[in-house]
């Protein structure tokens, strides 16, 4: 007032931060199968904020694999506890055949049965897919006195390698 009279108040002004920060996902990527999917190679995630300052901005990721690629889902969140999200996908180029193992070659007698479970299995695995996954097919060229087996391991994306198994037939 005019004598020099003074008092005072507090005022709280706070902002209602009701908007999800804006987040920008890394590119899609192929990798070589088997290698890294770190962020420091595929890529990371930037946002911005109307409120929150990016230096305070939670940035998180959360992977989705399946037999040849990761979804990545890419979350920002603000300290409202906003938040938006973005996918990226990694993929894997798998262009490495199976490694086959075929069962040693056999004599049987005539008549005996060819079956794998008496003959023996080829065995394989891959740098991609899981051996559970591979599939193992075989087919057959008789002879009068022996069977040519060829093995074939396939991966998820078709790359094949084969051997052969020699199965001859004794007739005592």
């Amino acid at each position: 007032d005019l004598a020099g009279n003074a008092s005072s108040c507090n005022q709280t002004i706070t902002f209602n931060d009701a908007v999800a920060p804006v987040i920008s996902c890394p590119a899609a990527i192929t990798v070589p199968c088997g290698s890294s999917t770190d962020p420091s190679v595929t890529g990371m995630a930037t946002a911005t904020d109307n409120c929150t300052p990016s230096g305070q901005l939670a940035i998180t990721f959360t992977d989705q694999p399946s037999s040849n690629q990761i979804i990545r889902t890419w979350t920002a969140t603000d300290l409202a506890g906003n938040a938006s999200s973005c996918n990226q996908t990694i993929t894997f180029n798998d262009a490495v055949a199976p490694v086959i193992s075929c069962p040693a070659a056999i004599t049987v007698p005539c008549g005996s049965s060819t079956d794998p479970s008496v003959t023996g299995m080829a065995t394989a695995t891959d740098n991609c897919t899981p051996s559970g996954q591979l599939a193992i097919t075989f087919t057959d060229q008789p002879s009068s006195n022996q069977i040519i087996r060829t093995w074939t391991a396939t991966d998820l994306a078709g790359n094949a390698s084969s051997c052969n198994q020699t199965i001859t037939f004794n007739d005592a």
